[in-house]
């Protein structure tokens, strides 16, 4: 737990902060979402190794985006360098009136039913009297027509994404992500199905497992390493010692194997696409006609998941007028 830095002024705004750790395959995508809506983007790289740094470096000189700003940030060891003082450092960059946590694999409606525009004039509305907002997103786990469900998973819904007054705010980062304001009681309004069931409020999906089955694995045990950091004293394993401790270094196939062999049963359809749900959003449509990921199924359930190495994620063409 800790306190973020105050700055002495601001300018009206939101700022949509994003950490980035080889997040290559969609990241561009997800900044090209939030164009309209962030009157600036931090983005923080966090010892990428996948490119996805310099993609983003062209993106913003290509296409000539001023409001967006880049940084790196030295790996996390758990020892010297900590997942909290990322976050520190990254939130501790915006310069505008209220921050938005954004990740790299968000990727937000942008027309239609539910555009992230629509929660711009929310907040524009309500900013005087609230301090956080709360979004819901859609997870996708596998590929676009699945999610991953039942306990201790219950993901179907993303809880990770927060918009509050940059000022006096703490947030703890563990098994479930928090936000707190700290000098005074909280008021907060929390948008779609975590607030109430029949709340369609989607603007964005996290594109949770539309990854590669190596950075998935990693995802994992990179995630399990991070609990052992919060739950155990000093001194600590850093990540290497811990997978050799704790994981046994199997080859990364057998990694893999064994990954999706726990995911696999808990894989399920997506239904909550389409009708009073809204569409996918417009951005994701070039890759959807042409799928990298794809589950298949025998006797009508999950039975694994194929990835098709020669398509790859479609930038469109997006105009900053």
């Amino acid at each position: 737990m800790f306190n973020f830095w105050k700055r002495e002024s601001k300018d009206e705004g939101i700022s949509c902060v994003i950490r980035n750790l080889n997040e290559g395959e969609w990241v561009c995508l997800s900044i090209l979402s939030i164009l309209d809506f962030a009157d600036e983007i931090i983005f923080v790289d966090n010892a990428s190794d996948d490119g996805s740094l310099d993609a983003v470096r062209r993106l913003k000189e290509d296409r000539g985006i001023e409001k967006l700003k880049i940084y790196t940030y030295p790996a996390i060891d758990g020892v010297k360098n900590k997942i909290h003082e990322l976050y520190e450092f990254a939130f501790s960059k915006a310069t505008k009136t209220w921050v938005f946590k954004w990740d790299g694999d968000f990727v937000a409606r942008t027309d239609q039913r539910y555009s992230i525009m629509e929660l711009k004039e929310l907040w524009a509305w309500n900013r005087r009297k609230v301090d956080v907002f709360n979004i819901c997103g859609l997870n996708l786990f596998g590929d676009h027509r699945h999610y991953l469900d039942s306990p201790p998973y219950d993901c179907d819904f993303c809880y990770e994404a927060y918009l509050w007054r940059n000022k006096g705010y703490r947030y703890v980062h563990g098994q479930k992500h928090e936000l707190r304001v700290s000098d005074k009681p909280e008021r907060s309004i929390s948008i779609g199905p975590r607030a109430q069931a029949d709340d369609r409020r989607v603007y964005f999906f996290h594109l949770q497992a539309l990854k590669s089955d190596e950075r998935i694995t990693w995802r994992k045990t990179m995630s399990l390493w991070l609990q052992y950091c919060k739950d155990t004293k000093p001194p600590l394993l850093n990540y290497e010692q811990w997978l050799t401790q704790f994981w046994g270094t199997p080859s990364q196939a057998e990694q893999i194997k064994r990954c999706w062999a726990e995911f696999m049963p808990h894989l399920r359809r997506h239904d909550k696409v389409g009708g009073d749900w809204g569409d996918y959003p417009v951005l994701l449509k070039p890759y959807l006609e042409n799928p990298r990921y794809e589950v298949l199924s025998r006797d009508g359930k999950p039975s694994e998941r194929v990835t098709h190495g020669d398509r790859e994620p479609v930038l469109p063409q997006v105009s900053l007028e």
